[in-house]
């Protein structure tokens, strides 16, 4: 590729993000509480993430492994969605909660800890679940039983764990977010 290839890229990308970044930006969802975007993720992410450790439902045995990729692909962009939606109202909703900076930084910290703690259950609930196999050494086809008890706990524990954010969590009423206004 040469040089002016390059810069006809980098001004095609320029000139998408100056007329999509607007756009996003010209009704913000500031009357959307954060508990309720939080809510929203994590109903998508309850209801994608079983389906990703499943096996596809249209799909007979003659049927093309392109046809079950395709199959996956749109719970995973649900998923993706959802679990970005929770991430980033659980970032916003911190400087909402508190003032203190060293306040924030103990949010954030054990926020980064139950993920840690979260993904480790995981590893160790599926570590335990595929020790169980038996007659295989390696996993392969029929340990989806596994993954898919795997899947299933790891979403029960998930909305569990919702209830109780949402039961002592609570958004302030003064809002100190800012209003975007667009003329």
């Amino acid at each position: 590729m040469n040089e002016e290839d390059q810069e006809g890229d980098v001004v095609r990308v320029r000139h998408c993000e100056e007329v999509n970044v607007p756009r996003r930006n010209v009704r913000p969802d500031h009357d959307i509480s954060f508990t309720r975007k939080i809510a929203y993720g994590t109903i998508l992410v309850s209801v994608s993430f079983p389906m990703i450790f499943n096996r596809c439902f249209l799909c007979k045995s003659d049927t093309s492994e392109w046809y079950e990729v395709l199959w996956f692909v749109p719970f995973i962009m649900v998923f993706q969605f959802g679990w970005a939606s929770v991430q980033i109202s659980h970032l916003a909703l911190i400087p909402e909660l508190s003032s203190v900076p060293s306040s924030r930084a103990t949010m954030n910290s054990l926020r980064y800890a139950f993920t840690v703690i979260a993904n480790l259950s995981v590893y160790f609930a599926l570590a335990w679940l595929l020790s169980e196999s038996t007659g295989h050494s390696t996993i392969g086809p029929w340990d989806l039983g596994h993954f898919r008890l795997a899947g299933w706990l790891a979403v029960i524990l998930g909305i569990s764990v919702s209830f109780v954010f949402y039961a002592f969590t609570r958004e302030p009423t003064n809002q100190r977010r800012m209003r975007f206004v667009v003329l």
